[in-house]
């Protein structure tokens, strides 16, 4: 269920030490602080698709428009036939500030993502007594 259960994200995950969220459904709005290079940032996300225990996806929804500045991320737990977890994240960042944005603080962005998949590696694998990834 961790992937999904994204009220206990701040128990496990080093890069968002608060999330609230409205409801874990598809349109539910998620308010993530992050750890963002030393700075707390704040971010407003709506869910796009949950299939809960499994996946979890969001979108940045906060006041600026999509064309100047989307992003996308998803968690997926993949279990294959031998019991094995693999934990797969992606993210998507689009609009016409992308490159500001990543030029500014793209060093940051993925080594916070790079730590939350970790977390989120080490946090199931932990919750699943005898698995693997």
């Amino acid at each position: 269920k961790e992937v999904s259960d994204v009220r206990g994200y701040p128990t496990w995950n080093s890069f968002t030490p608060e999330a609230t969220v409205t409801a874990v459904e598809v349109g539910g709005i998620i308010d993530f602080v992050t750890q963002l290079g030393g700075r707390r940032v704040a971010a407003r996300e709506r869910i796009f698709v949950v299939d809960e225990g499994h996946q979890i996806g969001w979108e940045y929804a906060s006041f600026l428009p999509s064309f100047l500045l989307r992003s996308r991320r998803t968690q997926t737990i993949i279990e294959d036939e031998q019991g094995g977890l693999t934990v797969e994240s992606e993210i998507q960042f689009g609009g016409a500030l992308r490159g500001i944005v990543l030029a500014m603080e793209g060093d940051n962005i993925r080594s916070g993502f790079e730590q939350q998949q970790h977390d989120l590696e080490a946090h199931v694998l932990a919750q699943t007594p005898g698995r693997s990834g």
